[in-house]
Order: C-alpha cells, then structure tokens, then sequence
C-alpha cells in the first residue's frame, strides 16, 4: 500500500507563521471542488460554491483545506466569535475517510482557532 502526504492549507485572515500550513488567499481555492465534495457526503443539503465564498468572508471565519497529490479531499469550516469557535461545517471525501484526515482537520482547527484567540 503506497501512503500519500495529506496537505493541510489555511484560508482565512490572522497570521499563520507559527503553524505548519500554507497560506492562501481565498481566491486560490477553487470552491467549485467544496461544492462537488458536498454533493457526495451531503446529497441532501450540500453546499454551493457560492455559499462556501460568501460563508468564508465572515468574520472570523477560518477555513481549512486537505490536500492530497493535488486533490481536495477534505475540509472544515470554523468561526471565531471572542474565545468562542464554533465548528460550522467539516466533511472528508469517501476516498480520504479513515486515513486521519478528519483527525488532522480538527487539530488544525483547533490549533487556527487558539490562534485567533478562542479558549473554548
């Protein structure tokens, strides 16, 4: 079995120096593949390219992409209001699923949200 690096980039505002992430603008990623990704883990309610652009210029919003040979597999959303994150939305496509993607999504969440400055 071939073991491939998942990637994991941050889009949001706040300075990411100190985390192992690469930081990009916003118009790097390509929300047409978050929304394709919704359709496969949220047939009944997934969300639009359009709504991950609009939902990510909130404030305090963070979102979190993994990567794998080029390929978004995986993603979560969060928002920072004071010392609180609230987790809005986090999906791993079927393919990446119980290889730790989800696992080393919540732990960069975590980490982008301490961050910012939530404690809970």
């Amino acid at each position: 079995m071939v073991h491939t690096t998942t990637e994991i980039r941050a889009l949001g505002a706040g300075d990411l120096a100190a985390l192992d992430f690469d930081a990009l603008d916003f118009d790097a990623l390509d929300f047409d593949a978050l929304a394709r990704a919704e359709v496969v883990l949220f047939d009944d309610d997934p969300w639009s390219a359009a709504a991950f652009a609009e939902l990510t210029q909130g404030p305090g919003r963070r979102l979190l992409v993994a990567v794998r040979e080029d390929e978004t597999v995986g993603y979560v959303l969060t928002g920072v209001v004071g010392d609180f994150v609230d987790l809005l939305r986090i999906g791993v496509l079927p393919q990446a699923q119980r290889h730790g993607v989800a696992s080393a999504l919540l732990d960069a969440a975590v980490q982008t949200a301490r961050l910012d400055g939530a404690e809970r």
